[in-house]
């Protein structure tokens, strides 16, 4: 049932100065009394109860048909602001306050006893009342999200959507809009900073519990300020920090390239691809190298290979002999943490001939990685090369050299694959490089022709041993050298 209010000569007073551009008037509390066990009918002279009981926040209001219809709540225990300890009373009386303290209305009750909960009794009451106004919307309601636990759309919700968050109250707000009110309100608003407003031709407003989190429609959807948390000093970005959670962008893989964002998250397959996507380092040719590691480059993932060797030559005779085609490189894998500055040097050997009937083949070095800080070496990475192959002599098959099997300081290791050995007067196949999973670099051994032997294909790829005939030497295939690729 809605009992009606009547309006105050204070309170008649209150909205002709809220409507002549004076104070704004809030309405922010309910006080019901038990009229000293004698009701009576009200008067417009009131500026308070006969005998207060209890006074409550308002839990909802609505504009209706030129009025304001505000739920009160009076709990089942009933201690309040003005001290009184939990009591029973006869609800005989009601008066509608402002925020400064102004009674605006005043009712007669039914008089129906509120219970104590000492009584063995938890009644929980609930009023309506209703206070017809000229100008509903020119009165500002102050509502208590706790004080009704069917609050409706605005707080009890962990996520609300809002218009935007504003310090005036806008001219024509379409009905059911809600606004976060900012840190320095002015009109209706003005002392009432951080709350939330809601428009249902008036303006209701609650207190969001610290925590409770809204979307602003009005920002873009990347913006940091497009979602919002509650804090018990306001508002701030709902977006998850270090040390809280909250709301996530997720980043490109441009963006995580340029490792400059530090807001947005990755997913593990951006991850993966921004981590360990080759950069364009890669050295192959003969030479010295030194590669810097540049501003935001905490890890590189190197991989490696060392030089193949050359084979030997085929010998002439009737038969012809045929040497074994040379062993490949080992290879490697690492992931090196690094900082800003820090260099990784190494060189390339040069491409070793294959042997001839006058010069046997030679087998190369190492290859040999530092990863040096401020010019002090900090680790050295090494890996073999492969086993040069002996020149044939006639009428003799080759047999298999070793690829290179050993290597220092490298994450994972994967040895060379020997060359395979001729028969008398055939060809010599050069071992494969070192093959780790996934090296795209990687080349595989030549393979000698009858009667020469070819250079092997690819880094760290064994020659193809020359395969000799009747009357004619064959020469052995070339090495190739050793390589590196840099990930960032």
């Amino acid at each position: 049932m809605t009992t009606g209010l009547l309006t105050t000569t204070l309170g008649s007073a209150a909205m002709t100065a809220d409507l002549g551009g004076g104070t704004d008037l809030a309405l922010t509390h309910v006080a019901f009394g038990d009229a000293n066990g004698v009701p009576y009918m009200p008067n417009a002279a009131q500026t308070a109860l006969v005998n207060e009981k209890y006074r409550a926040t308002i839990a909802s209001v609505a504009a209706v048909a030129g009025a304001l219809v505000i739920d009160v709540i009076i709990p089942a225990d009933t201690p309040d602001g003005s001290g009184r300890a939990s009591h029973g009373f006869n609800v005989a009386e009601a008066g509608l306050f402002n925020s400064a303290g102004t009674m605006i209305g005043v009712a007669r009750m039914s008089n129906g006893y509120k219970p104590p909960p000492s009584s063995g009794q938890a009644t929980i009451a609930t009023f309506r009342l209703k206070l017809a106004v000229s100008n509903p919307s020119a009165i500002t309601v102050v509502i208590d999200p706790q004080a009704q636990v069917n609050i409706g759309r605005q707080v009890r919700p962990f996520w609300l959507a809002v218009e935007g968050v504003l310090n005036a109250p806008p001219g024509a707000p379409a009905v059911g809009a809600t606004y976060v009110i900012g840190a320095a309100p002015t009109g209706a608003w003005t002392g009432f900073a951080h709350r939330l407003a809601d428009w249902g031709g008036g303006w209701a407003l609650s207190t969001a519990p610290v925590g409770h989190h809204v979307c602003d429609a009005s920002k873009a959807l990347d913006a940091s300020d497009r979602y919002l948390r509650r804090t018990a000093d306001g508002w701030t970005s709902a977006q998850a920090a270090a040390d809280a959670l909250g709301v996530v962008q997720l980043a490109t893989l441009a963006e995580a390239l340029a490792g400059t964002d530090n807001v947005k998250a990755i997913t593990a397959r951006v991850l993966r691809a921004a981590r360990f996507r080759p950069v364009p380092w890669k050295r192959t040719a003969p030479g010295s190298y030194v590669y810097t590691v540049a501003a935001g480059i905490d890890l590189l993932v190197l991989e490696g290979i060392g030089p193949g060797a050359p084979a030997g030559a085929g010998a002439a005779g009737s038969p012809g002999g045929a040497p074994a085609g040379a062993g490949a490189g080992c290879a490697g894998r690492k992931r090196l943490p690094v900082q800003e500055g820090d260099t990784i040097e190494f060189t390339i050997a040069a491409i070793l001939p294959g042997g001839t009937n006058a010069v046997a083949a030679v087998s190369p070095p190492d290859f040999t990685v530092l990863h040096k800080r401020a010019g002090a070496t900090l680790l050295t990475l090494t890996l073999s090369g492969g086993t040069a192959s002996p020149n044939a002599a006639a009428g003799v098959a080759g047999n298999s050299v070793p690829g290179g099997s050993t290597g220092t300081g490298w994450d994972e290791l994967f040895p060379g694959e020997p060359g395979e050995g001729g028969k008398v007067g055939t060809v010599a196949y050069g071992g494969r490089g070192g093959s780790p999973h996934g090296f795209e670099w990687l080349g595989m051994g030549g393979q000698g022709g009858a009667g020469n032997g070819n250079p092997g294909s690819g880094p760290g790829a064994g020659g193809a041993g020359g395969g000799g005939t009747s009357g004619s030497w064959a020469t052995g295939g070339a090495s190739d050298a050793a390589a590196l690729a840099i990930y960032a």
